[in-house]
């Protein structure tokens, strides 16, 4: 998860895999017309979470705030020892393991919100010749070499980030990792997807441009709106979306969005997905991507943010709803993290201390001090 500067090398890379960029747009999406002023209070926390693209400490505060990754030893705050490596012939990944509830009642499930509206690309027709399985095989059935797959320890949103994975492979979206299943230790097997996370592009490559990350984050939400969570899994709760309408990613900004070696994007570190809507996930992007954070300047960001709402494709009344979301949304990650440092965990308290939860408090209040600037960028 990010909360602040990347400092940290990526991983491995791999043999790169074809991830579309299209996006059949579709009618403006319309959500509920009420929107909360406050969010609800966030519930006790147990697990925090693992980038893709990330090392095992702490880095030295280097703001911007919206690029600090979690360390992995974090992620798994119960010190979940790693078992050896994978074998280099590679493993048959089996089916997700018994996942012990957490601390917080799960969310109500999403079934009914996610048939609204049929996915963007249709799962694979079935064959009809008599004896013939399906075409669409899930990548948790194939055995995998070792190089294909990042390793997450056990926790316990595995099995709903597997589910999740798994129906977005099912639909054809291609811009997020397949998930290979779980190890005999209970790791969830995440395929490695190569490339550069945004927020490491060299100097003098050309920037992504706010259009296509939002023409990106349309396609997946529209991959998503018919996913149907399995029962009895639990979802990240930490972050609290005023309304729960489908299954989101909830942490969509430059460290997690991957450009592949054949230019592709692809959404990486899934595990603070959870139910939200649309309008709160693309509030988060708008952090990063235009972005709204101290220091920078209102006029080009204004700019930034019209063009990653157009690239989205968001109508009058969402633009609207949206607004309010640009605040909410780094306010609810300062009191996240000052929720976490009230667990007395070291990493936790020293990023606390490092300023980063401040930070997004800073950044919220600028950004609702030039409400202004947004409401012309957005409303006008």
């Amino acid at each position: 998860m990010e909360l602040g500067p990347a400092a940290f090398a990526p991983a491995p890379t791999s043999a790169p895999r074809t991830v579309p960029t299209t996006l059949p747009m579709t009618q403006p999406t319309t959500l509920p017309t009420a929107v909360p002023t406050t969010l609800p209070t966030n519930p006790p926390v147990t697990a925090p979470f693992a980038p893709q693209h990330a090392a095992s400490a702490p880095a030295p505060p280097a703001l911007p705030v919206d690029e600090v990754e979690v360390p992995q030893a974090a992620v798994h705050s119960a010190a979940v020892e790693l078992t050896p490596e994978l074998p280099a012939e590679g493993v048959s990944p089996g089916p997700p393991p018994a996942i012990a509830p957490v601390a917080a009642s799960p969310p109500p499930l999403l079934a009914q919100a996610a048939t609204a509206s049929a996915p963007v690309v249709a799962p694979a027709p079935e064959r009809t010749t008599p004896g013939f399985e399906p075409a669409f095989e899930p990548s948790s059935a194939k055995t995998i070499a070792r190089r294909e797959v990042s390793q997450s320890a056990p926790d316990p949103y595995g099995a709903a980030i597997h589910a999740l994975l798994t129906h977005l492979e099912r639909v054809g979206f291609g811009g997020a990792p397949r998930s290979f299943g779980f190890d005999s230790n209970g790791r969830h097997l995440i395929e490695f997807i190569p490339g550069t996370p945004l927020n490491r592009l060299p100097a003098d490559a050309p920037p992504v441009a706010p259009e296509r990350i939002g023409a990106f984050l349309r396609e997946m939400h529209d991959a998503l709106e018919s996913f149907e969570p399995p029962p009895g899994v639990a979802w990240f709760e930490g972050l609290r979306a005023p309304a729960a309408e489908l299954i989101v990613h909830q942490d969509i900004s430059k460290p997690n969005i991957v450009l592949t070696p054949d230019d592709r994007l692809a959404a990486i570190d899934w595990e603070a997905a959870g139910p939200g809507t649309r309008l709160w996930d693309l509030a988060h992007a708008a952090h990063s991507f235009a972005p709204l954070r101290v220091g920078e300047s209102e006029q080009k960001s204004a700019i930034r943010l019209a063009r990653l709402v157009h690239g989205y494709g968001l109508d009058l009344e969402d633009r609207k709803r949206l607004l309010p979301m640009l605040v909410m949304r780094p306010a609810s990650m300062n009191r996240f993290l000052d929720q976490m440092r009230d667990t007395g965990e070291t990493l936790w308290v020293q990023l606390w201390e490092r300023g980063v939860g401040d930070a997004w408090r800073k950044d919220a209040d600028w950004i609702r001090e030039r409400d202004e600037f947004w409401r012309a960028a957005l409303l006008d």
